[in-house]
This record gives structure tokens, C-alpha cells and sequence, in this order.
């Protein structure tokens, strides 16, 4: 059906009917057909007769999916706009805090700068100051430096030039080469003059350097004798520790002897029962006519009787043991004292050893400092002999550094960092590590 034709069913042309009046149908004759029938074409299908029905449908189908597609991609572009949409408000949004955190930088970064600012005018005035101090220093020792000063250069270009005056006047006269003698013995006081005071001052350096080095090997000296003493009193404390020991041995052991004689006594009959004991039996005993073997048990008796009496007699003695013993309390408890005073003392010797060492390490400091100055000080004075700088370039120059040192103080008093009235425009900032944009628009 795609390429066939439809067979048209209208008819072509009026005569092309033949009315027959012999008809099955009606034997009447038919109507003859009103002549604008042909020409009102209303109610007509006109495309059957020339187009296509299959191209037709094809076509609306087509428009139906184009439709469909399109409406399709509408949407997706809609969803993927209000995707970037937020995107965006996000990166609107990140992008206002950062340039917020930028004015906050800038202003400390501002604050910062005028506080160096301020540090540097002090500093600058303090340089100031110091170029001030020096320049006084330097004038005062134009006229004691070492080497020939302006006064005794202008007196020898004086003596010079009068010298070669009147040797241009007159080359043979006597007189005028005793005056150029006169001159030049001028000229060898005025040199010779300068040089006793170049001596005289390295001399005088010379001097405080020695008594500097003296000073300091007297203070060398007088620490090691009290180091010495430290030592002394070390040894001596390490003496009495050693005693105290062997005192607390001797306490602890007479302590045992005042329990044994204690326990001694207590067990001891009183003296007068052993005397009413043993006296008469000693007497009969002694009446009686023994053998010789009696009398040595006898005699061992007696002894052993005779002990008993002195230990017996002996036991007032060890009150006096007690009173020893309480007199060895007392000095134990004085030793005590010491040793607390000695550590107390051995305290105080750390101290005084850490002050030492301080004080050792700071004049180390203190001579490497005097050494580099000295060593500042004759570079200076070589400079100073190589190049004077004249006096009028010398205030010149320091005229245009305060001028300078002005102009940069100004700048920095009327520099405004922020200025409330104009617009800050946006600007793209370095994305760092901590914030990472993303956009999904550019994935899709």
C-alpha cells in the first residue's frame, strides 16, 4: 500500500453519466445535477486524490518523537539549570566567604604594617639618634684622632706654602735657608707633637686593656680561691658524715649495753641480804681448819662473792652511763643541726657554683665583645685615615636621609588600607588544598 495509488471515485466530468430512463431502480428520471455542486469543494477529501496516506501518518509520527525528544531535552536542560543554579549559589556563597576572610587578612595584614610601620619610626629615630651620637663622637674625635687634624694640616700647608714663597723670592740668600730650616723644624715639632698624642692614647688604650685583663684575672683568681674553699668545706662536710656514722654505731651499742645492765639489776639481789648471807658463812667458814683443796674452793667462792659486791656496788654507775648517754643524745641531736646547716651549706655552694659559671660564661661573652669592638675600632680608624669625608658632604648626607626618613614616616600616616566608600569587585581566588570547588555540570 506504500506505493500504490488510490483510484479516484469521483466522477471526472458531467457527460460522462448516461441517463437511462429504463433503470431498475426508478424508472422516473433522475434530477440533473445542479452546475456549483462541482465547484463546492466543502466535505471533500482533496488528499485522496494526490497524496500519500502511509507519508502522512509517517510524517506525524516523526513530528510526534521530534516533539516527544524535544520536550524530553526541555526538561533535562531545565534539571541541569537548576543543578548549576544551585551550583553556582553554592560558589556564590564560598566565594563571599572567602572574600570575606581576604577583608579580614587584609586588615590584620593593614594592622601589621602600621604597627611595623610605627616600630621602624622608632628604630629610625633611634638610628637617628646613633648617626647623631656618632657624628658628635666623630667631631670631637677629628681633633684627637689619630693621624694629622684639619687645625695641624692647614698650619703645615701654611708653613709650605710660606716655605715655597720665599724660596721662589730669593733661592740663594742664607737667610731665607734658615728660614726654611725654622720651617721645616716647625713642621717636625707640629708632627711629632700629633704623635706624642697618638702614643699617649694608645697608651692610655693600652692601659685600660691591661687593667681590664688585670681585673679579670684578679676576679679568675679570687673565684678559684673560692672554689677552693668550696672544695675545703666539701671534704670537711664529707669528714663529719663519716664521724656522725661512727657516733650512731657507738649510741646504737650503748643503747644494748644500758638494756643488758637494766636487765642485770632486775635479776640482782639488794646488797645488804647478800651481805647478812654471805657474811657469816665467810666467818665460819674462815674458823674452820680446811684442807688444801677446801681452801682454793673456798678461795674461788670468795672471789666469785667479791664479784658480786662490785657489780652489786656498781650499779650507781650506770646512772652515770645514762647521763652519758644523754649527753651523746644531745650532740646527736646537735649533729642533726649540723647536717641540716651543711646541706643548707652545700645548697648554697650549687648556687655559688651555677653563678660562677654564669658569670664565667658572660665575661667570655663581654671579652669577645670588647675584642670585636676593638677590632670596629681599628678598622674605623683605618677608614678614617684612608678617606676623611669632608664635613659639608657629611651633614648633606645626613640632611637627606632625616628628609627621607620623613617622607617615608608621612607615607605611612596618610596610607589608608581600606577605604569604606569604594567597591571591593570580586576577584578570582588561588583555589588551596582546604577548599575545593565542584562542578557537576562540567562532569555531565
Amino acid at each position: 500500500m506504500n506505493n500504490k495509488e488510490n483510484i479516484p471515485t469521483t466522477p471526472k466530468s458531467k457527460e460522462s453519466r448516461i441517463i437511462s430512463a429504463v433503470s431498475p431502480i426508478n424508472n422516473q428520471m433522475l434530477k440533473p445535477i445542479s452546475p456549483n455542486k462541482e465547484k463546492n469543494q466543502i466535505g471533500k477529501l482533496n488528499f485522496l486524490e494526490t497524496d500519500n496516506l502511509d507519508e502522512h501518518f509517517e510524517l506525524v509520527h516523526t513530528t510526534q518523537e521530534e516533539i516527544r525528544q524535544r520536550l524530553h531535552n526541555i526538561e533535562l536542560t531545565s534539571k541541569q539549570t537548576s543543578v548549576d543554579l544551585g551550583q553556582l549559589f553554592d560558589r556564590s556563597k564560598n566565594n563571599n566567604e572567602n572574600l570575606n576572610k581576604l577583608l579580614r587578612n587584609v586588615v590584620s595584614y593593614s594592622e601589621e604594617v602600621m604597627t611595623e610601620g610605627n616600630a621602624t619610626k622608632a628604630d629610625m629615630e633611634k638610628i637617628l639618634t646613633r648617626l647623631d651620637k656618632l657624628s658628635e663622637v666623630r667631631s670631637k674625635s677629628e681633633s684627637s684622632k689619630v693621624g694629622i687634624s684639619d687645625s695641624s694640616i692647614e698650619e703645615i700647608c701654611e708653613a709650605i706654602g710660606q716655605v715655597f714663597s720665599a724660596n721662589q723670592k730669593n733661592h740663594g740668600d742664607a737667610d731665607k735657608l734658615t728660614i726654611l730650616k725654622e720651617e721645616v723644624s716647625r713642621i717636625k715639632d707640629i708632627i711629632s707633637k700629633h704623635n706624642e698624642v697618638v702614643s699617649s692614647q694608645l697608651k692610655s688604650h693600652d692601659t685600660k686593656q691591661s687593667e681590664l685583663a688585670n681585673h679579670l684575672d684578679s676576679y679568675l683568681q679570687e673565684s678559684k680561691g673560692n672554689i677552693e674553699i668550696l672544695h675545703k668545706i666539701l671534704s670537711f662536710i664529707e669528714t663529719r658524715g663519716s664521724d656522725l656514722q661512727q657516733f650512731k654505731e657507738i649510741n646504737s651499742q650503748l643503747q644494748n649495753l644500758e638494756t643488758v645492765s637494766n636487765a642485770l639489776q632486775d635479776k640482782l639481789p639488794a646488797s645488804d641480804l647478800v651481805n647478812q648471807i654471805t657474811s657469816p658463812i665467810v666467818a665460819e667458814i674462815k674458823a674452820m681448819s680446811l684442807d688444801s683443796k677446801y681452801l682454793t674452793s673456798f678461795e674461788g667462792i670468795s672471789a666469785a662473792i667479791d664479784k658480786l659486791r662490785e657489780t652489786i656496788e656498781e650499779g650507781p654507775k650506770s646512772e652515770v652511763i645514762l647521763e652519758k648517754l644523754e649527753k651523746l643524745a644531745g650532740e646527736k641531736n646537735t649533729s642533726n643541726t649540723l647536717l641540716e646547716k651543711e646541706q643548707e651549706m652545700e645548697n648554697k655552694i650549687r648556687k655559688m657554683e651555677d653563678k660562677y659559671a654564669l658569670l664565667s660564661t658572660r665575661y667570655e661573652e663581654k671579652l669577645q665583645q670588647y675584642k670585636d669592638l676593638s677590632i670596629k675600632y681599628q678598622q674605623l680608624q683605618a677608614q678614617i685615615e684612608d678617606t676623611q669625608m669632608p664635613q659639608n658632604n657629611r651633614e648633606s648626607k645626613m640632611e637627606k636621609l632625616r628628609n627621607f626618613h620623613k617622607l617615608k614616616i608621612g607615607e605611612i600616616e596618610q596610607s589608608e588600607f581600606i577605604n569604606e566608600r569604594k567597591r571591593i569587585a570580586s576577584t578570582p581566588v588561588v583555589q588551596t588544598r582546604n577548599i575545593q570547588f565542584t562542578n557537576n555540570s562540567d562532569e555531565d
